[in-house]
């Protein structure tokens, strides 16, 4: 002990373990495959704390078995310091390029972006929903989830993650599942509209009835051969009081939700969506490709309703459009081998 004390190099040494923030004295020691990390990296470590660090490691900003011969070399570690905080902003630099796209709906640009920020460094909740969103738009429900479920392990009651995973879940058909990260959402932020609407639509969606009328096979309505109707059957009556609750991004949400697996038809040039119930429309759309989006979707509301038989053909067209569909089918019957007169 008296020889401790003696030592003023040793005496420096304690005090500064002493004013090591508690964190710091329990940095790991060694990488993912038990290499032992330069005193250096604990350093860093102990600065900017064991994640940031070592997801730099993982991205091949910080090369622990480099340092020392850098720092041999006469590099300091205020440089090797500045070097790290250089890539830092550069992620974040990724990060904002990221959100410009996401805002100008360049989804793909959008998740390259947010990629590169990722394996610089930048590992936080923001970045990964901003990228989960990115996947949402292009339909990429699968990796949106998983994103939502990096940024709620950092941060388990972010309301925005769990309502957009509970959105990628609808999308997905697993209605229970997204109640209940709503609920959840709910429970953390009883004011949160996207949950209290992601609820209504997951009621609503699991229950309508989805029905494609081809122009082919018409059904008596006034279709072209190249135009298919999708309607939407609302079967509820609390369903339909939900629908009109919706917002009008909500309605379109809905509808694009309901029809994602109805453009069945290859040959059909013209959509039109009709969003029924009790013999009712209540709104309709009409595009010409199944690739429309919110944004671009035209719903039309129709204040109490159109009485379904407006959409009907008169009774002399659906007359001949019946005939012209027996021709078709007996001219479509193969017929049959005349046998030949047995022989005498």
């Amino acid at each position: 002990m008296a020889a401790e004390l003696a030592d003023p190099q040793k005496l420096k040494e304690k005090e500064r373990e002493k004013l090591k923030p508690e964190a710091a004295k329990h940095v790991p020691r060694t990488n993912a495959y038990g290499d032992a990390l330069p005193d250096t990296i604990l350093q860093l470590q102990s600065i900017m704390g064991n994640r940031v660090v070592l997801k730099m490691i993982a991205a091949g900003v910080i090369k622990p078995h480099q340092v020392q011969s850098d720092l041999e070399a006469g590099l300091s570690l205020s440089g090797l310091l500045g070097t790290v905080m250089k890539a830092q902003l550069e992620a974040t630099g990724q990060f904002s390029r990221g959100q410009n796209y996401l805002n100008q709906r360049s989804f793909g640009n959008a998740v390259v972006c947010f990629t590169r920020a990722i394996a610089m460094g930048e590992d936080s909740p923001e970045v990964y929903i901003a990228r989960a969103r990115a996947y949402y738009e292009l339909g990429k429900y699968a990796e949106a989830i998983r994103d939502l479920t990096r940024a709620l392990e950092m941060d388990p009651n972010n309301t925005e993650a769990l309502t957009l995973r509970g959105w990628c879940y609808i999308k997905l058909g697993e209605y229970e599942l997204a109640r209940r990260e709503f609920q959840q959402a709910l429970a953390a932020d009883a004011s949160d509209e996207g949950s209290k609407e992601g609820m209504m639509m997951a009621a609503i969606t699991e229950r309508v009835k989805v029905t494609v009328i081809s122009g082919k096979n018409n059904q008596g309505f006034d279709l072209k051969e190249n135009e298919t109707m999708i309607l939407l059957d609302i079967t509820e009556e609390t369903d339909f009081d939900h629908y009109n609750k919706l917002s009008d991004e909500g309605k379109k949400k809905l509808v694009l939700g309901c029809v994602k697996d109805a453009w069945t038809d290859p040959e059909s040039e013209v959509y039109h969506i009709r969003v029924a119930y009790k013999e009712k429309v209540y709104a309709s759309a009409t595009t010409t490709t199944s690739k429309v989006g919110v944004n671009n979707l035209v719903l039309t509301t129709l204040p109490g309703g159109k009485d379904l038989r407006h959409y009907q053909a008169e009774p002399e067209q659906q007359k001949k459009d019946a005939e012209k569909k027996q021709k078709q089918e007996e001219m479509e019957e193969p017929k049959g081998i005349e046998e030949e007169p047995p022989e005498e």
